[in-house]
């Protein structure tokens, strides 16, 4: 069976004018594509094409969140994503390049696969810096203490046994401080 056949538009036979697609995108879709970053994620995504005698406007907005691992404490966690996209779908008959929000298609095609840009989509609204949330001042309230107390220990604070005060990760960037 094809993955991919629910997010294939079926270009012959659509009038011009606004179309509404909806999609339910989990895990079996990310599965679908090799070597997928998301292993875990849950989407709603609504697409509203345009379709004009000379091109097609997509306007996708989706909302959902991904399960990715924190960067701070390493800990997984549920991280909401949501935004819009408009892109441009234009006919051609010679073979050309993708631009950044233009998609060049045949004439005679049949179908419009929007799952690869649906994936990418996705992908592109990922922060690079993924961290679970943090207190009023700033400080990481991440799901692993153990880790987060390693990493942001206080050598000023008075923290009880003297085994405890050596932390060995801060004492070796102590200087790299100053």
């Amino acid at each position: 069976m094809d993955a991919f056949a629910p997010y294939k538009i079926p270009l012959t036979g659509l009038k011009d004018g606004i179309h509404h697609f909806d999609y339910q995108i989990d895990n079996t879709f990310f599965a679908a594509f090799d070597y997928s970053f998301v292993q875990n994620g849950k989407f709603d995504v609504h697409l509203e094409l345009d379709k004009k005698p000379s091109v097609l406007v997509l306007n996708f907005n989706f909302e959902g969140g991904v399960n990715v691992e924190c960067d701070r404490c390493m800990e997984y966690f549920d991280m909401p994503i949501e935004g819009d996209q408009r892109l441009l779908v234009k006919y051609s008959e010679e073979e050309r390049e993708e631009e950044e929000d233009i998609v060049y298609i045949s004439p005679d095609a049949i179908k419009l696969n929007v799952a690869k840009y649906i994936y990418e989509m996705i992908l592109l609204n990922i922060p690079i810096r993924k961290a679970c949330e943090e207190d009023e001042e700033g400080d990481p309230s991440c799901g692993n203490e153990t880790v987060i107390n390693t990493l942001y220990y206080d050598n000023d604070e008075d923290q009880g046994d003297d085994e405890e005060t050596n932390n060995p990760f801060k004492d070796a960037f102590k200087d790299f401080k100053e």
